[in-house]
């Protein structure tokens, strides 16, 4: 090859690579300014003070991007950054459509950026794992083709009838039934996959990462902490959650207690780098041992089932743990007496717990509640342990719809949307036996990813999983790197406890296991011996090919097409309010602009409805047009209904044609919980009298 030849080549990777990079800061950059614009434009819900909170946020904001651009400029900084960062997960324990999330997907696309440009400097860049890379980019590439499934002439349609701010307002406001949400999911999947490759990338990560750990571990405590001071009466958290305070359980800054109990499971085996030290004291082991106590009497408080069956196992791995750490070795043979140590500390740790908090904690509970029933409520989660009552019946749901396309499943993020949608088909299996759609999840991650992908997807994330902790362990073993410890007893720990929740519904607990898999790229392939790494070479190409497949049966099924076919099946479209908002009769709203079609000859009567909050400062005017003439321009000085009639001579279709001249949102005014943008409202009272 001759030196034109190859600088022609270097030409086109880099002309490649510029175009990767740019389309990666452009993605990032536009959600960074639209939750930007979400936060001080637009909100999911009110709650009380909610004032004060949403003051917090943007203070918060702000002081987001100024630590965001100290750190570019100081890049050895970062480390506390990610400690920061690592330790806000518990504020952010809702549902992924709340305006929390929305916070929490600004933080983390600022934040990405930050690292991107960090990467961009010279001596900034660490060669990565890159098996595992591929491994996870299939994951992602077969989740995001499987939403081509979806109804895509109903996705152009309303981005076509609604402004772009309305359009995207409705994508990352949707509802997990709405097919709208799938889209706000994929997103966010891009996000984290792109912090996950980004934070393996740039220089300094085992630094990086033990800062994260502890980050993650801080706030863990801190949420215990807090969670237990509401319990007792002594702090109120109720001005960051919607949901009125329960006595029975403990939920912390959490909205949901299997939330809370979820993200604390995960992230208790970081405790594990309180022993990264040579020094063993007296003072670190009771240390140890108080705030596994703390956490544990969280955990009971709670009352999530999987939690109590999950946490003796993190006892038992993290005194198993504390014994067996010398220095910065662990020891080559396990002891008797060492086995005895741990079969103590376990059952001495839980009676320690139990002991507090029916002597101690529900005392003075009781003080500020008398009625408190902790102790009844407590007894009767403990016998419900091995009846798993409705969380069997949940996931009945989810095998009756992961069994309409089990190989290649339905779609990421799918299972509310299709159970909404066969729970209106008379013959589908769902609705025979199940009736209504009860859930957004079917509560168990393993039947979330053959809902999703199928068995494909699930045997994918297998390979995954089982990938990620080989390397960790083969690393650990070889490279005595006992930071490895941790992140494999939480990896274990997350696929325990998602046998009942989910991981994509929650997005702290979604890049959790992500920002695990991130630490495993930094170890590279060649740790293996040469067998396993032909072995797994050949399963990557292999796994390539299917996902290469997998994409073509999504796009040859698209837009429900198996629905047609299996039941013909066809989603409802209402050709006659193009750009109106659903579910708001007898007025429908629009946005900028809205289109009724009427057929038949009479007098067509409509009611239309302003209620800008502004208008006696400034009036808002309608432009109405008939078959795309102009009818009539009605201007609104105050709020309130105006009639308007027209006479159709004929009996062909028309359409008129309804455009504001300007919009508004009504949660920015206080007015009411709806986050929408609108224009108008406008009802057919008569229609057209024949």
């Amino acid at each position: 090859m001759t030196i034109s030849e190859h600088l022609n080549l270097g030409y086109i990777y880099s002309r490649r690579v510029v175009l990767l990079y740019a389309f990666a800061l452009a993605f990032l950059a536009f959600n960074v300014l639209f939750k930007l614009y979400a936060l001080f434009h637009w909100g999911l819900y009110t709650w009380n003070l909610q004032n004060k909170i949403i003051i917090v946020f943007r203070l918060g904001y702000l002081l987001w991007i100024a630590a965001c651009l100290y750190v570019i400029r100081f890049p050895e900084k970062i480390k506390y950054l990610f400690f920061v960062f690592a330790f806000s997960f518990v504020f952010f324990g809702f549902p992924p459509y709340y305006i929390q999330n929305q916070v929490f997907d600004y933080i983390l696309a600022l934040l990405t950026i930050s690292m991107f440009i960090i990467s961009l400097k010279p001596g900034m860049r660490n060669k990565i794992n890159k098996h595992l890379m591929l491994f996870v980019l299939c994951f992602f590439f077969l989740s995001a083709s499987s939403l081509l499934m979806l109804p895509l002439g109903h996705i152009a349609e309303l981005a076509a009838n609604f402004s772009f701010e309305a359009f995207m307002l409705q994508i990352f406001g949707a509802l997990p039934e709405n097919y709208l949400y799938c889209l706000s999911e994929i997103n966010r999947f891009t996000l984290i996959l792109m912090f996950t490759v980004i934070l393996s990338v740039i220089s300094s990560s085992a630094e990086n990462y033990r800062y994260i750990f502890m980050g993650l571990f801080t706030g863990s405590l801190f949420a215990s902490i807090m969670g237990l001071l509401e319990y007792t009466g002594i702090v109120s958290l109720l001005i960051l959650k919607r949901n009125e305070l329960n006595h029975e359980i403990l939920s912390s800054f959490f909205l949901n207690r299997g939330w809370f109990a979820e993200f604390i499971t995960i992230v208790v085996p970081y405790i594990l780098l309180v022993f990264f030290s040579k020094k063993r004291t007296t003072a670190k082991m009771i240390v140890t041992f108080i705030l596994l106590v703390i956490i544990e009497m969280s955990l009971l408080l709670a009352g999530a089932r999987a939690g109590w069956v999950t946490y003796p196992l993190i006892l038992f791995v993290c005194w198993m743990f504390f014994y067996c750490f010398k220095g910065d070795t662990i020891q080559n043979k396990i002891k008797i007496g060492t086995i005895i140590k741990v079969a103590l500390s376990v059952p001495i740790t839980i009676t320690l717990s139990l002991l507090l908090l029916f002597y101690v904690i529900n005392p003075i509970s009781n003080k500020s509640n008398p009625d408190n029933p902790a102790k009844k409520a407590i007894v009767q989660q403990a016998s419900r342990i091995v009846k798993p009552d409705s969380r069997a019946y949940i996931w009945r749901q989810g095998i009756t719809i992961g069994m309409e396309k089990p190989i290649l499943g339905m779609g990421f993020e799918t299972f509310a949307v299709y159970s909404e949608i066969f729970s209106t088909i008379p013959k589908s299996p769902f609705k025979q036996k199940h009736g209504a759609r009860t859930e957004d999840t079917p509560h168990n991650m393993y039947l979330e990813l053959i809902v999703n992908n199928g068995i494909v997807g699930l045997a994918l994330w297998i390979l995954i999983t089982a990938y990620t902790l080989l390397i960790l362990s083969v690393d650990l073993l070889k490279n005595k790197n006992v930071l490895n410890t941790p992140v494999i007893v939480s990896i274990i720990c997350f696929h325990i406890y998602n046998v009942f929740q989910e991981f994509a519904y929650l997005p702290i607990i979604w890049i959790l296991i992500f920002i695990n898999l991130s630490y495993a790229m930094t170890i590279p392939n060649t740790i293996l011996s040469d067998s396993l790494r032909k072995t797994w070479d050949i399963t990557l190409k292999i796994c390539i090919a299917i996902v290469a497949l997998s994409s073509i049966h999504y796009l040859s099924n698209s837009s429900l097409k198996f629905l047609k076919h299996k039941y013909d099946y066809t989603m409802p479209k209402d050709s006659t309010h193009r750009g109106f908002y659903p579910n708001s009769s007898p007025f429908r709203w629009f946005s900028k602009e809205g289109t009724i079609e009427l057929t038949g000859k009479g007098i067509a009567r409509f009611s239309l409805l302003c209620r800008h909050p502004d208008i006696d400062k400034k009036p808002v005017t309608l432009a109405i047009y008939v078959d795309d003439t102009l009818a009539d321009n009605i201007t609104f000085l105050t709020q309130g209904t105006k009639d308007w009639t027209y006479t159709i001579n004929d009996t062909n279709k028309h359409l008129f044609k309804f455009i504001i001249s300007r919009t508004y949102n009504p949660f920015v005014y206080g007015q009411e919980t709806d986050n929408r943008i609108l224009g108008m409202a406008v009802a057919k009272e008569l229609g057209v009298l024949q």
